[in-house]
């Protein structure tokens, strides 16, 4: 998946790109210091937009140019700005996420895995979709359950493919066997099986690599 990155600051610059590495299946394709006024098939083509946003410049209109160059793009703003009323204007104009500045390692790679999951997600819809893929293609688990209610840092797309690594992957298996099988990083493959084992959906067990080193194990406890 290509990403284009539209930042002034080198050094953020640096960052993200290590940061956007560490996704399985996500690449920098680009780099601009601001926004073009012409686009290029490398930006037309992208499928995410890494966007900073400027505090003192209309995030509305920022918006409104990313999508009028690249209109199939996810675009993440990586703003300075932290009033509620742009956050809010950011989101209701089409932003797929809202990242304050600085932000976390963690906070990046959850956005990228997420818009990873979404496409490949938005790939497999049929022509004519249900309301029920329609919510899950929202992110919104439409449900009465309470238990069935994600926590915030939990993304209903990433956990199904999470659980689909878990089904395909036999009796038992390990974080870094579940990543590779999701294509997620091991932290995130990490939290979500944990999450899965505190709310009773899984177990987890202790092994041993063929050296020795303990291992832990994680299968689902209804299949």
């Amino acid at each position: 998946m290509e990403c284009v990155l539209i930042e002034r600051d080198p050094m953020v610059s640096s960052l993200v790109r290590q940061f956007s590495a560490s996704v399985a299946g996500m690449v920098v394709a680009a780099e601009y210091r601001e926004l073009p006024e012409i686009c290029d098939p490398v930006l037309e083509n992208a499928e995410v937009i890494l966007l900073e946003h400027p505090a003192a410049e209309d995030v509305v209109e920022l918006l409104r140019r990313a999508h009028a160059i690249a209109p199939q793009s996810c675009v993440i703003l990586l703003s300075e700005s932290r009033r509620s009323d742009v956050a809010i204007r950011a989101i209701e104009n089409g932003a797929f996420d809202y990242l304050l500045r600085p932000f976390s390692f963690e906070r990046l790679r959850d956005t990228l895995e997420n818009v990873v999951a979404y496409r490949r997600f938005a790939a497999t819809v049929p022509p004519e979709m249900t309301q029920g893929a329609i919510d899950d293609l929202r992110g919104i688990r439409a449900t009465s359950t309470p238990s069935s209610t994600l926590p915030m840092n939990i993304v209903r797309q990433t956990m199904d493919l999470i659980l689909d690594a878990l089904e395909k992957g036999g009796e038992s298996m390990t974080a870094e066997e579940v990543a590779a099988t999701a294509g997620l990083s091991r932290p995130t493959a990490w939290r979500y099986l944990e999450h899965l084992c505190r709310s009773g959906q899984a177990m987890s067990s202790h092994g041993y690599r063929p050296k020795g080193r303990p291992v832990r194990r994680y299968s689902l406890l209804h299949r």
